[in-house]
This record gives structure tokens, C-alpha cells and sequence, in this order.
């Protein structure tokens, strides 16, 4: 296992970490990274770099790939080549790591301490996976709750007369119900009383 800066790197399994949290890197810019972690603070050239990368039977555009790589490599460690960290460049020669780098044999590291590490790798995902969770709820609630303005009221009783057993239709939208209404008789259908 590498150590540079707050960075891991276990050749064995592949994988890249920053503070903890697995990066992504595979591939040619894994390839590059493990070769000039290999030979730290010496100068790697890009003739071996090619020998180590492409074997002398694949015919590939070798510069355009390993610029690629390079920048990948880049990306992931958050440097450019302008404001090296961790790479130095040489034009047209090749790279140097010069990062200060520790060695550790995984095998050498006490149970306690790699139990220690797994630990902290399994809280980091829990926390992740909580995240994830509460951000699924909220938004399941956010999209099923129903807006203020979705809800429209509307008179449809009129203002005397009294309703009886009102109901919802069966899709919900509707009511149904039924009224008896007091109509006042026409004035001139009216009689006055005579007394007699």
C-alpha cells in the first residue's frame, strides 16, 4: 500500500482512496500512477511507461493514450500540470512522483488498525447510504404532497333551503346530494287574506 499526501493506494485490490472515500481510477491512469509510486522522486520515462503500459505487440497512438492517462490521473488527484502536487512533468521526456511517499505492507498493519480502517470505511458508506435514503424521502413526500392551490372550492348549495345526505361521488371529485328549497310564491299568485 501507498501513502502520499491524503491519499491510499493498494496495489493489490486497485483502489484509490482520498481520506477515506474510494476514487475512481482504473485502467492506464491506475497503471501510470502504480509505476511512478514504484520509483518515487526518480524521473520514469515515457519509453517505459510504453514497455510497462503497452505490450510491443498492440500498435496504439502511445502519446495521445498516455496524455490521456495522464490527465485522468490528474483529474482524480485534483492537480493540473501547471501546479504539479504529485506529478512533475518533463516535456517530451517523461514524469517524476514528487510527493513524498510512504510504503506499508498490508500484511505488517496489526489487526487492530485494519479493523480499524474497515470500520471507518463502513460508517463512511452507512453515512452515504442514510444520505441517499433521506433524499429519497423528501422527495417522495415533496412530489406527493398535494400544492395549496390544488384544492378548489365552489358553492353549489344554494343560499336557502336545506340539504340532505350529502356524499362524494365514487371518483371523488364530485358531490351529490339532494335539497328541498323554499320558493316564495309569485306576487301575483298571492291572495290577500280577507276576513270574513
Amino acid at each position: 500500500m501507498f501513502r502520499f499526501g491524503v491519499f491510499e493506494l493498494d496495489a493489490r485490490t486497485g483502489e484509490l482512496w482520498k481520506s477515506g472515500v474510494k476514487q475512481k481510477l482504473q485502467g492506464k491512469p491506475f497503471q501510470v500512477l502504480l509505476a511512478l509510486l514504484e520509483k518515487p522522486g526518480d524521473l520514469v520515462t515515457r519509453d517505459e511507461l510504453q514497455r510497462q503500459l503497452w505490450p510491443s505487440d498492440v500498435f496504439v497512438d502511445f502519446d495521445s493514450g498516455l496524455n490521456t492517462a495522464i490527465n485522468g490521473l490528474r483529474f482524480v488527484l485534483g492537480e493540473s500540470a501547471e501546479h504539479p502536487h504529485y506529478i512533475e512533468t518533463f516535456a517530451r521526456t517523461g514524469y517524476r512522483f514528487i510527493a513524498p511517499v510512504d510504503v506499508v505492507d498490508v500484511d505488517a498493519i496489526p489487526a487492530a488498525a485494519r479493523a480499524q480502517r474497515n470500520q471507518r470505511l463502513r460508517l463512511a458508506a452507512l453515512g452515504s447510504i442514510v444520505v441517499l435514503v433521506a433524499t429519497v424521502v423528501l422527495m417522495a413526500v415533496a412530489i406527493r404532497r398535494p400544492r395549496a392551490d390544488a384544492f378548489q372550492f365552489r358553492q353549489v348549495t344554494f343560499r336557502r333551503g336545506q340539504v340532505w345526505g350529502a356524499r362524494f361521488a365514487p371518483d371523488g371529485h364530485a358531490i351529490l346530494y339532494t335539497q328541498s328549497i323554499v320558493r316564495p310564491l309569485p306576487l301575483r299568485a298571492r291572495r290577500p287574506l280577507m276576513a270574513g
